[in-house]
């Protein structure tokens, strides 16, 4: 590759031959650091000496996660295995208890217990936690009490540590000023980058509207960030090595707010591209915005490849991405006459630009598209700058405890008319589309589609407008193909805690067989199940004690387990506890099949497994292999 620019560097025109050896070199070292992210590849990895028993794990505390209704969740780093130096990281989850106290970054323990795999989705198209985690290089977690700690060390000093120890500090003056626990969760989310304390109800209120990019902290915050000091260090420039003074001061501001914010995906993408823009001012140099985004895009990945596979750096640099290719030519539809205008124009043509880009991306993702974004984003955007640099100066102020309580009140209440709309435009149901059928071959065909009508508009011709309509073709074919060939039938049961519900599916039609009504949680089940295949339509029945499936009965044994006489060979399904003698039933039956859904303690699971392995009795636990799916 040196060769090559070597021999073109005086050319405006560099040679095909260095653009494809550079692509296959930066191709090949991406290769090579995704695969050193691989614990097998890692020599130092805890996988090499993990057992099945319970062993002594020595943990450092890394970060702290949001909890969940059971348990404190963090993400900590294996130092020693069994005495055993290694490194890597792993999801560390203590008990909520009258003794569990929240830990802090940086603290070490020492406990004995066993490293389980992280467990993945129990029934299909639901999230899946494990490759989730899996993308960000973690497979296993440990729980345990916080009795069951062996050994408890203070946090030893660290940047991060005290990064996340002023955080605290701030957040905690903060609480003692006027601000509402609602309208602080929100500072939190939007000015220092924690979403812990943000209500659920809340967050879907942001993601429904459309909004939800301004609580996780980006290039938006940082691009204002940046401005800011702009203006701040300007008197800075009159000094002798002004310019390179100002930048270093700003990369080194940028870096601090990364760190303090807890160093996401999305902030250490937005402070690299402006790193690099500022280093370029103190050169002198001209940058190019799209190169600069390159650059930080192969910096972060050589630092992290797994950064590639997490949807917030993917939807990140789409965004950006978008905004610069598509921006300018919608702009250039129109001229405004007035600065007003001008702004209003531009923000329209930035938020339709990243809309465009990030469409098929977020519905693939999360199968909803917010059909007010246009308008949500065309009154939120123009005034977040304003509503951003009075944040920093309310937590600021806030931390030197001069923060005067009209200003708090102020602030609060412009959090409260924020939180107020974004809430009643996700009530307007009729413009938010959920349940939206978009499977990952239609992506690919969808950004085809961008891609085509963005060459015509630049360059019209023949040859252009001939690939738009190919691609148009292929997307009504991949259509045509999903609603001609859809899932095969099948007879679903599936996994929900204290609950039964099964699924008889056929062609585009569901019949769902439940014991009584359809409760919130399993809407929500059915709601995935229903959206994976493109949205086909159900009916509700009543469980059956008994009925057939490809000429083979399937017998429901609930609380009551009546049997039905002269029955032989069935698929048993036991539910709510069934009382059976499993052996004896087993010995007048002879079932093909047992299946134990969610709604059965795990004690009775057991012992039926038990039973089943000796009688040499197939056995399917929804609890361990999840939802039972007969084709």
């Amino acid at each position: 590759m040196s060769i090559f620019w070597y021999a073109n560097k005086n050319s405006f025109y560099n040679s095909p031959w260095f653009g494809v050896t550079l692509c296959v070199f930066f191709i090949s070292l991406g290769c090579y650091k995704y695969q050193s992210t691989i614990p097998a590849f890692q020599q130092n990895h805890y996988i090499h000496t993990l057992s099945q028993n319970r062993q002594i794990v020595q943990l450092q505390i890394k970060e702290i996660l949001k909890p969940d209704t059971y348990n404190y969740k963090y993400r900590a780093s294996i130092e020693a295995l069994d005495g055993v130096l290694c490194k890597a990281d792993i999801i560390y989850l203590i008990a909520k208890d009258s003794l569990a106290k929240p830990l802090s970054i940086g603290v070490r323990l020492i406990i004995k217990e066993k490293i389980s795999p992280v467990s993945g989705p129990k029934n299909p198209y639901q999230f899946n936690y494990a490759s989730y985690l899996k993308n960000q290089g973690i497979h296993h977690e440990i729980h345990s009490s916080y009795a069951e700690i062996l050994k408890l060390e203070p946090a030893a000093p660290s940047i991060k540590g005290a990064a996340e120890q002023f955080r605290n500090y701030c957040i905690y003056k903060l609480s003692q000023t006027s601000i509402s626990q609602k309208q602080l969760a929100v500072i939190q989310a939007l000015v220092l980058g924690q979403k812990r304390a943000l209500d659920k109800q809340l967050y879907q209120s942001y993601a429904a509207a459309g909004v939800i990019h301004i609580l996780a902290v980006s290039g938006l915050h940082v691009g204002i960030l940046y401005a800011i000091l702009l203006v701040l260090l300007a008197p800075v420039t009159r000094l002798k090595k002004g310019e390179i003074i100002r930048s270093v001061s700003i990369v080194l501001s940028l870096w601090c707010y990364a760190l303090f914010t807890g160093l996401s995906a999305s902030v250490c993408r937005a402070v690299t591209m402006f790193s690099f823009f500022a280093v370029a001012q103190a050169l002198g140099r001209k940058t190019s915005t799209i190169n600069t985004l390159s650059l930080s895009f192969i910096c972060l990945l050589f630092y992290n490849p797994l950064y590639l596979f997490q949807v917030g750096f993917q939807l990140s640099y789409l965004a950006v991405l978008s905004i610069i290719t598509i921006q300018p030519k919608l702009a250039s539809y129109y001229t405004p006459s007035n600065k007003l205008t001008k702004l209003l124009w531009n923000t329209m043509t930035v938020t339709l630009a990243a809309q465009i880009g990030l469409g098929p991306l977020s519905i693939y993702y999360f199968n909803q598209f917010p059909g007010l974004f246009f308008i949500t984003n065309s009154i939120v955007l123009p005034l977040l700058g304003g509503v951003l640099s009075i944040g920093f100066v309310v937590v600021l102020l806030g931390c030197l405890t001069i923060l005067p309580d009209s200003l708090a009140k102020i602030y609060g209440n412009i959090i409260a008319i924020l939180n107020d709309f974004i809430t009643w435009v996700a009530t307007q149901d009729a413009f938010l589309f959920k349940e939206i059928y978009f499977p990952k071959a239609f992506l690919f065909v969808s950004y085809g589609v961008i891609i085509c009508l963005l060459w015509v508009c630049r360059k019209w011709n023949f040859k252009s407008l001939m690939f738009s309509l190919g691609s148009f073709g292929i997307a009504l074919g991949v259509l045509t193909i999903m609603k001609v060939y859809p899932t095969p039938a099948h007879l679903i049961i599936f996994h929900k805690h204290k609950q039964t519900l099964l699924g008889v599916k056929q062609k585009q039609q569901i019949t769902l067989l439940v014991p009584d009504s359809i409760t919130p949680g399993l809407e929500r089940l059915i709601s995935s199940y229903k959206t994976a295949h493109n949205n086909l339509g159900y009916t509700q029945e009543k469980n059956p004690k008994m009925f057939t499936y490809k000429d083979t009965p399937i017998l429901i044994l609930d609380s009551v387990g009546v049997l039905p006489k002269g029955l032989q060979k069935p698929v048993v399904v036991l539910t709510q506890n069934t009382q059976i003698h499993l052996e004896r039933f087993i010995d007048s039956v002879s079932p093909r099949r047992i299946i134990a859904d969610g709604s059965n303690y795990k004690s009775y699971v057991d012992r039926w497994r038990q039973t089943c392995s000796e009688k040499k009795i197939p056995f399917h636990s929804t609890y361990e292999k999840g939802a039972f799916i007969w084709q």
